[in-house]
């Protein structure tokens, strides 16, 4: 009997023949070691795409779209494995704590964000201009983020990751990630750049609730996210539809906002 997915979390499936297990846990770190963070990652971005292109890579070759997209998404799925085998650290240990499992998969789920949202042409210096991604606070992902996005390029776009503080520099990213150590006054960072295309990711209760606009939840160990389209619509950021099916969908909390007015 095959399992579905909950909102907002991948099923991620280890083990086809065995019972499939709900969710991406941030304990897989166990299995890293033995059979290898890019096969697992592998699996993991299949999963992804699988989701996004609403269930297209498990139906039948005559129901497909032709060969033309089948091409396309052969191609897509070919790019991430190998830029996973590119952009992982050889050696395992790097990577064999629960912290690290959870840094890699949010990692992965921000560099997928950027091919499902859409930024105004305003957002850019020029077209070839780089998707900055900034980090505000302690940086929980240390290396993982700049080598999942290493060489890879959207839209002709590549990527720059930057550590920030405070300043106008929070508003010249297109991506912001906020991190949990400033959970004492995310909501003064996201005011700074409120009404600006800047997605602003987060890891911390009521995040989304408080004007952020992508929140990670982690629920029975498993990686989730929750997405407030009311504070994408005030960024001007089109977020695909592809992307908030995977997505548990909050509203603003009133009395914040009649707070904040």
């Amino acid at each position: 009997m095959e399992a579905s997915c909950s909102p907002g979390v991948l099923c991620w499936r280890p083990e086809p023949a065995k019972q499939p297990t709900l969710g991406i846990h941030t304990g897989f770190h166990q299995h890293l070691a033995h059979r290898g963070e890019t096969h697992l990652l592998r699996n993991y971005y299949v999963e992804i795409l699988n989701h996004l292109t609403g269930g297209f890579l498990s139906m039948p070759t005559t129901n497909r779209r032709g060969k033309a997209m089948t091409r396309q998404l052969g191609l897509a799925i070919a790019t991430i494995c190998m830029s996973l085998h590119l952009s992982l650290p050889a050696n395992a240990q790097t990577l064999d704590s629960s912290d690290s499992s959870e840094y890699l998969i949010k990692a992965g789920f921000i560099y997928n964000f950027a091919k499902f949202v859409g930024w105004p042409t305003t957002a850019f210096a020029q077209p070839n201009s780089p998707i900055v991604i900034g980090i505000f606070g302690n940086d929980p992902f240390g290396a993982i983020l700049d080598r999942i996005v290493n060489e890879k390029k959207i839209d002709g776009r590549g990527f720059v990751v930057k550590r920030l503080k405070w300043g106008k520099d929070l508003r010249d990213c297109n991506i912001l990630f906020i991190s949990s150590s400033e959970k004492a006054h995310f909501q003064e960072v996201i005011q700074i750049v409120k009404g600006m295309p800047v997605l602003t990711i987060g890891e911390t209760p009521n995040f989304a609730r408080r004007g952020g606009i992508i929140n990670f939840t982690l629920e029975d160990s498993k990686v989730r996210f929750e997405v407030n389209i009311e504070a994408a619509r005030q960024a001007d950021l089109n977020i695909s539809s592809r992307l908030l099916s995977l997505a548990r969908i909050v509203q603003e909390d009133v009395a914040y906002g009649r707070k904040t007015q």
